[in-house]
């Protein structure tokens, strides 16, 4: 048997084995396909292809076209029925239908096609890779978007139109030829159609920048990448007035603008020690406001407390006065006079709050409100009170002085009398704690005693009672008694 005769027989029989094969998964198919409902459509499988070629296009369900390189052909798809095609240049198609239930391993195999109507099945296919500077641009293939840079698909062999969009970037246009079985690889620089922008604002920052109109930030405002054009730029802020200019972004150019402010205020300074400050009636600090303020009319208010008028006035300014005042609320004031007796008490010491203000008599304004006095004479008690100052009218205040031997009488006598009101309570309270306690005793005989339980409950009740009340009138009488004896040991050492 010679060599053409064995290589025909050894092709004869490949191709019998991959039939039968191809019979056997198609009979798998049909026994499993009822099985198939009740699988979950979110359960993923994968299927390898073991193929005898290399560089084939495989397609799944007639959709997700994919080129590989390599005789392995890997696949995750979900458990069912699914239509596998494989297709490469110069070999038949090949379409598999297979119900997928488990991961599995399949050879496959193309045979040669060498007439013109098989050729026609199998796409003339090749690799494109696109990239772009920078990456992530859209990729228009023939006028359909087919996703972002960096990309690689299968393409059909032939003239192609490229067209790359990118946002700030011009677009790319350019026209290539896919070369049957070969790969393409096209790399394009984009072209910026942007320049960047830095707005600062003088003598502060802070102030809003509108760019046609709309709000894009505070100076200091940067933007690197900024769209070539022409705009209308305005910077708007408080106690300034708006600033309108118009700016041209080239590209890759830096565009820089130092924007000087005008000044639409006046400074303000309000005085007003330990007391707050309101302007239109709005609470703004205590004892010193200092601040730039909008030109126009305010009304200005100082308080401190309840013994002051408010001191208010209303101010006009215009731009760029400058106005610094003291503002302080008015005292409201009354006027005490002091007069101590008898007339050799004259020159006593007056104090006011605890304060030494003077020796009797005397007169002096004061601000409204409740104060307590004291005064000291040698040879005579000290004397204590209050008073009150009312607003612009005139208190009167005399002092009656003792003399300290006439004081020593009267200290005696309230002494001796705290002792007898002491003495009598204590004898009172005793003489009922011994009452008290005898009816206990009382008690708790018949309680002990009682043959019924009502009675014994009854006397149980009045013991504890009277027990109570024992205590009570113990402790008052015990109290009493040593207040008395106090009375008596301050009586003795007077």
């Amino acid at each position: 048997m010679d060599g053409d005769a064995v290589k025909a027989k050894m092709k004869t029989l490949l191709s019998l084995t991959f039939l039968m094969f191809t019979c056997s998964i198609s009979v798998r198919a049909q026994n499993t396909a009822a099985v198939t409902n009740d699988l979950h459509a979110d359960s993923l499988v994968k299927v390898i292809f073991l193929s005898t070629e290399d560089s084939i296009s495989t397609c799944a369900d007639g959709s997700d076209t994919t080129f590989v390189s390599s005789k392995i052909i890997t696949r995750i798809v979900t458990r069912g029925k699914h239509i596998f095609s494989f297709a490469k240049p110069g070999r038949k198609e090949l379409v598999l239908p297979l119900v997928i239930l488990e991961p599995i391993t399949i050879p496959i195999h193309l045979e040669s096609s060498n007439d013109a109507s098989n050729r026609d099945l199998v796409p003339l296919l090749t690799v494109l890779r696109v990239l772009s500077e920078p990456s992530d641009a859209q990729i228009f293939l023939d006028g359909n978007n087919i996703g972002n840079t960096p990309k690689e698909l299968p393409i059909d062999a032939g003239e192609h139109a490229l067209i790359l969009r990118k946002a700030l970037y011009y677009s790319d246009t350019m026209t290539f030829t896919a070369v049957e079985g070969k790969r393409k690889e096209i790399c394009r620089v984009l072209n910026p159609h942007f320049g960047s922008i830095e707005i600062l604002s003088m003598p502060e920052p802070g102030a809003d920048v509108f760019i046609n109109g709309i709000k894009v930030g505070t100076t200091p405002y940067l933007d690197a990448q900024f769209l070539s054009n022409t705009y209308q730029v305005r910077l708007a802020k408080p106690l300034y007035f708006d600033t309108t200019f118009s700016i041209t972004i080239e590209d890759s150019h830096v565009n820089r603008c130092i924007v000087p402010l005008s000044n639409n205020y006046a400074d303000l300074i309000v005085k007003a020690p330990w007391s707050k400050i309101y302007i239109n009636d709005s609470l703004v600090g205590t004892e010193q406001f200092s601040s730039h303020v909008v030109p126009g009319t305010y009304k200005i208010r100082t308080e401190r407390g309840w013994q002051y008028s408010p001191a208010e006035i209303r101010l006009t300014l215009a731009i760029k006065d400058q106005k610094e005042f003291l503002l302080e609320p008015m005292p409201r004031f009354g006027t005490l006079s002091v007069i101590a007796e008898p007339y050799e008490a004259n020159n006593a010491d007056i104090y006011i709050n605890g304060d030494r203000k003077g020796a009797a008599p005397f007169v002096q304004p004061m601000l409204i409100g409740n104060y307590s006095i004291l005064a000291r004479c040698p040879g005579f008690v000290p004397v204590s009170g209050s008073f009150v100052i009312k607003e612009k009218e005139k208190t009167g205040y005399q002092i009656h002085f003792v003399a300290l031997t006439a004081a020593r009488q009267q200290t005696i006598r309230r002494w001796s009398t705290w002792k007898w009101i002491a003495a009598g309570i204590s004898a009172a309270a005793i003489g009922s704690a011994v009452y008290f306690y005898s009816t206990y005793k009382k008690d708790y005989t018949d309680y002990t005693s009682a043959n019924e339980t009502d009675a014994a409950l009854a006397s149980r009740s009045a013991a504890q009672r009277n027990q109570k009340y024992f205590t009570m009138t113990i402790s008052i009488g015990g109290t009493t008694a040593l207040a008395s004896l106090f009375s008596w040991i301050m009586q003795t050492q007077q």
